[in-house]
C-alpha cells in the first residue's frame, strides 16, 4: 500500500498505544505501514501522528482521526485520482472531527476495491479484552513502560504477568497494568484470543494486586 506512486514520497503511519488491539498491528504491518506504539493520551500521541505525513490515530476507547500534513495534501490535491475525496474529507475533518474523515476513509476503500463493507469489516477481527478497575492506596507503586510493556515496579508484580502471560501464551494473553493519572485506581487490561483465558486470570489478577503490600500502603 505504502508503494503506490502517489504516496510513495510520504511518511506513512498508524498511531496506537499498548491498549489499542494487538491485531490492529498485525494487520497494519502486513500492509507495509509502520505502526507506533506512543503512551497513552491524545496529546501524546499526536506528538509522533504530527512528524508524519498520513497516518491514522486510534485510541483503545475508539476515538481516531486521519492527519494528513500539508505537503501530503499538496500531492493528494492535484492527482485526479484522490483529490474529490480528500478534498471533502480535510474541509470536513476540520469542521465535524474525526467521525466524517474516518466514513470518507472507508467510502473510499470501497469504491477503490469494490469491497462491500462487510468484506472490509471482515478483514480484521477483534480479540477478546477486558478493561476493570482496581481502588488501591498507592497507585505509584506501579510503574509500566507504555511502549514497551513491560512493568518495571514492582518487581515480583512483572514477574507474576510474565509468567502468567507465559502459560497462556497459546492464546495470545496480554496484560497491562498502569495508574491512573487522575484517580486513586489502577487500571488492568486483560487481552486474548479467547473469553476463558481472561475469565480465568481476572481474579488472579485482581487478587494480586489488591493484596500486594506495596500497591495498597497508606501513603
Amino acid at each position: 500500500m505504502n508503494k503506490h506512486p502517489i504516496i510513495k514520497d510520504l511518511k506513512l503511519g498508524a498511531v496506537a498505544t499498548l491498549y489499542s488491539d494487538s491485531n490492529l498491528q498485525l494487520y497494519v504491518e502486513s500492509l507495509g505501514i509502520p505502526f507506533f506504539v506512543e503512551p497513552t493520551g491524545v496529546n501524546n500521541m499526536f506528538l509522533k501522528t504530527k512528524t508524519l505525513d498520513l497516518a491514522f490515530q486510534v485510541e483503545f476507547n475508539g476515538h481516531a482521526c486521519f492527519f494528513v500534513s500539508d505537503k501530503a495534501k499538496e500531492v493528494l490535491l492535484q492527482s485526479k485520482e484522490t483529490s474529490e475525496l480528500f478534498s471533502d474529507l480535510f474541509s470536513l475533518n476540520c469542521s465535524n472531527g474525526d467521525f466524517f474523515s474516518v466514513f470518507l476513509l472507508i467510502q473510499y476503500f470501497m469504491r477503490l476495491t469494490s469491497m462491500s463493507f462487510e468484506q472490509i469489516d471482515g478483514l480484521f477481527v477483534d480479540k477478546h479484552t477486558c478493561l476493570i478497575q482496581l481502588k488501591v492506596s498507592n497507585k505509584f507503586a506501579v510503574v509500566m513502560d507504555e511502549r514497551t510493556g513491560v512493568h518495571h515496579e514492582p518487581p515480583d508484580l512483572g514477574l507474576f504477568l510474565e509468567n502468567l502471560m507465559s502459560k497462556y501464551k497459546d492464546d495470545r494473553l496480554k496484560i497491562f497494568i498502569r495508574k491512573s493519572g487522575t484517580e486513586d485506581i489502577v487500571r488492568v487490561m486483560f487481552e486474548s484470543n479467547t473469553v476463558e483465558v481472561i475469565e480465568t486470570t481476572r481474579p488472579l489478577v485482581e487478587n494480586f494486586v489488591m493484596n500486594h503490600p506495596e500497591i495498597n500502603r497508606k501513603i
